[in-house]
């Protein structure tokens, strides 16, 4: 079963949160876009013997009351249980990113960027810095559909902590697994939002202060499953900033048109089946990205200059020969680099002089991405 006509239509006409995306491969009988998609719903729609739009809303609006006057009995054990999972996700050192993580009523996200900010005051320096910062912001899309699709592919894995939500409370796997499985159909059927008034299902902020003050991240969810894809979003936005231009003002110009609310909806649809495709290498080559370390894998790719970032993401999508060769390379240069080092002591020691925007406020890029958790100049580009 295809996806819904709009659908296809808007990924046909370029209008998703990705454009026309340079890293995306080029199309053989249509567009890799259109094939993924298809694909990844026909995957989502087997699920069910019939597909009702009302009738299986209704019955997700009724399944997450139930689920959550379960949760509500239980919050402290699961924001524990997310706090675990995401230590033994990415091994954080103690004592070196706080992270305060709530299950809650109601999230409002009106704060949040909605779209793109108009930039016409931006002075470029010429044409040229116009096409490289283009090319930034066409990198950045993909990053943060990629974080998206990572996220939701660990954290809506309820076998990763079946065993553990057991312990808590035996109802709530197949509840999360039903609710799980019809927002994932859902989202192909959900108009976008067209104001800044309303409330989301979770939402995650980071906040940097001095260099004395560890990194804190402070993500919010209405359900466990949610809480902990925030969470995971968090830490990776970490460590992709690494890819940000090095001047402060062109990283801003960035981001102010990169990242914004209304791309998440079309990240949802497209970042999972794009981050399966690297889930599908790493198999391929013998590899686990837990095992490699989902933040050295983010942060080595957020990395590339635009022109290598297209072209290794092109191979690596398309399952060529030689995205297998790159992501080999890139596993084994971490290996390396980690068990030559010891984890405390595997960072990128980065020049202080280096900004990098991520909220209101100057800092650092050591006060953005805290040296226990990234490491970095563990890749060469030219070395794939």
């Amino acid at each position: 079963m295809n996806a819904p006509k709009n659908i296809i239509d808007i990924i046909n006409s370029n209008k998703t949160s990705l454009g026309d995306n340079p890293a995306i491969p080029p199309e053989l009988n249509e567009k890799f876009l259109v094939f993924l998609v298809n694909e990844h719903y026909n995957n989502i729609a087997e699920q069910f013997s019939h597909i009702d739009i009302n009738e299986l809303s209704n019955e997700l609006s009724k399944t997450i009351t139930e689920c959550r006057r379960y949760e509500l009995q239980n919050r402290q054990a699961l924001e524990q249980l997310c706090m675990e999972l995401t230590n033994e996700i990415f091994g954080i050192p103690n004592g070196t990113i706080m992270i305060d993580m709530k299950l809650v009523d109601k999230v409002d996200a009106k704060q949040e960027r909605l779209v793109p900010e108009s930039t016409i005051d931006y002075s470029f320096d010429n044409i040229e810095d116009m096409k490289n910062l283009t090319n930034e912001i066409y990198k950045r899309r993909l990053l943060n559909a990629l974080i998206i699709g990572a996220a939701t592919y660990y954290a809506e894995n309820i076998s990763f902590y079946t065993n553990e939500l057991n312990h808590i409370d035996p109802i709530l796997p197949k509840l999360y697994e039903k609710i799980l499985a019809i927002n994932s159909l859902l989202i192909f059927h959900t108009k976008q939002y067209k104001n800044g008034s309303r409330t989301d299902g979770g939402k995650v902020d980071v906040y940097l202060s001095n260099p004395e003050t560890p990194v804190r991240i402070k993500a919010e969810g209405i359900m466990f499953p949610i809480l902990l894809e925030e969470t995971i979003k968090g830490l990776l936005e970490l460590s992709i900033s690494h890819g940000l231009p090095e001047s402060r003002e062109k990283a801003e110009y960035v981001t102010s048109k990169s990242d914004f609310k209304l791309a998440e909806i079309w990240d949802q649809r497209l970042g999972l089946p794009l981050w399966n495709r690297i889930i599908n290498i790493m198999e391929n080559i013998g590899e686990d990205p837990l095992e490699v370390g989902l933040n050295f894998l983010f942060m080595e790719i957020s990395k590339l200059k635009p022109s290598h970032f297209n072209t290794v993401m092109q191979e690596v999508f398309a399952n060529t020969k030689a995205g297998h060769s790159i992501m080999k390379k890139m596993s084994d240069k971490i290996h390396y680099e980690k068990e030559r080092d010891e984890f405390d002591d595997y960072m990128l020691q980065q020049d202080d002089d280096n900004q990098y925007p991520l909220n209101d406020g100057d800092f650092s890029s050591d006060e953005l991405i805290n040296d226990d958790l990234c490491a970095t100049n563990i890749l060469d580009e030219t070395d794939y």
